[in-house]
């Protein structure tokens, strides 16, 4: 017989990035590792977490997150390179300058 859990660890299940009840048998479903590690960033750090490459949930989790934040660094880096690509100004109308750019490339411009 063990102890119920705290609440606090109830409300941290529930939010758990691997889904309520998840475990480390495996990749979802019969799925490869491979083929879960080759489908994104998060399935990579979550197949490495089933395989027990991490130390601890935390660290898992701390550890994507910093791999999340230095992929979105990378993309907004080639983003700003594309001169394609029209940026809307987020303090202002965001709506009206949408608008304008797509009333823009409707007419051909």
């Amino acid at each position: 017989m063990g102890a119920a859990p705290p609440a606090a660890a109830d409300s941290r299940a529930s939010a758990h990035p691997l889904g309520a009840g998840h475990d480390r048998r495996g990749a979802a479903g019969g799925v490869s590792y491979e083929a879960f590690y080759n489908l994104g960033l998060e399935y990579r750090f979550i197949a490495r977490y089933l395989n027990n490459e991490f130390g601890s949930y935390d660290e898992f989790v701390e550890k994507l997150g910093i791999a999340i934040g230095q992929f979105a660094k990378r993309q907004m880096t080639w983003f700003r390179k594309d001169a394609s690509i029209h940026w809307l100004d987020m303090h202002g109308d965001a709506v009206a300058q949408a608008s304008e750019r797509i009333d823009a490339f409707l007419r051909g411009e």
